[in-house]
């Protein structure tokens, strides 16, 4: 397991110098790593980031990927767009090296409790509403991931009083090995990404993957759609399901119905919101389910 691992001194491999990629290597970098960072773009924003790079004692090259200065590491972190399977740098065929992404090395460094939240369609609205949602309950909430801010880049923002939520690719959790979300959401599994993935059920199976690490002591919130799904029978933690019959919430066209072993009442309608349509009542209900979990009233 990597949580926790201590990267002083450490020769590691950085290939990607996107955002996330930047945000990688300096994080490394601040927690005393010897990095080295290889790009095969020479694009404007590639070469400003290489600048500050450089600026901080950071190996770069850029415009491609050579053996001589790929060699010689303990650990691989890649990009989100990079395939780990097809690495594109010379001399790591044969899994001898670790390899890891930007999800898993934010994880390494987060003190915090997290609420991942991944699917085809829904995650970046879900995340931005329970990013909402904790702020507003006076949690100090950070909100990260594949919305649009690096894991790594929130580092020096998260402590033990926080609270993470994390929007999450299937790209993303491709390279996982120790992450763990103390809350893990799947809303929905759609045919996508066959460029990289190779079938609905690899896919599938990827998106699942954002269970694997957790314990009994940990929750699995998917929409109940997913209720006869074989593989929740292999997850360890706390199962509950949102938005179907069954659900504690509901979604009923243009509302959210809050169940209770008694009785059953409107929560919210979509004249409540700004967002409409079932899809969104529906999002809405995990949203609800999550807060409800986390202690939010």
């Amino acid at each position: 397991m990597l949580k926790n691992m201590n990267v002083k001194g450490k020769s590691i491999l950085v290939v990607g110098l996107g955002v996330s990629g930047f945000s990688s290597a300096v994080l490394l970098a601040e927690k005393g790593a010897l990095v080295s960072v290889s790009d095969a773009s020479n694009s404007p924003s590639v070469k400003d980031r290489r600048n500050i790079l450089l600026e901080s004692g950071v190996r770069v090259e850029t415009g491609g990927h050579t053996q001589n200065f790929c060699e010689g590491n303990e650990l691989v972190v890649v990009s989100p767009g990079i395939d780990k399977d097809n690495l594109p740098i010379p001399g790591y065929k044969g899994g001898k090296i670790p390899i890891i992404g930007e999800l898993e090395l934010g994880y390494i460094f987060c003190p915090a409790p997290i609420v991942a939240i991944t699917g085809t369609n829904g995650k970046t609205t879900v995340t931005s509403l329970l990013g909402d949602i904790f702020s507003l309950s006076g949690k100090h909430t950070v909100v990260c991931g594949n919305i649009g801010k690096a894991f790594t880049g929130e580092a020096g923002n998260i402590n033990v009083h926080s609270q993470v939520v994390l929007e999450v690719s299937s790209f993303q959790l491709e390279t996982t090995v120790s992450f763990r979300p103390r809350v893990a959401v799947l809303l929905n599994v759609k045919a996508d990404h066959y460029d990289r993935h190779h079938d609905f059920e690899t896919y599938k199976a990827l998106k699942f993957r954002v269970f694997s690490n957790q314990t009994e002591n940990d929750w699995a919130v998917l929409h109940s759609d997913f209720s006869e799904e074989p593989a929740i029978k292999n997850l360890n933690s706390k199962i509950v399901f949102y938005g179907g019959i069954g659900s504690r919430y509901r979604a009923e066209n243009d509302k959210v119905i809050l169940c209770t072993a008694d009785k059953e009442e409107v929560f919210l309608t979509s004249e409540d919101c700004d967002i409409k349509g079932k899809h969104n009542m529906e999002n809405i209900a995990c949203c609800c389910q999550v807060a409800e979990i986390e202690g939010v009233s």
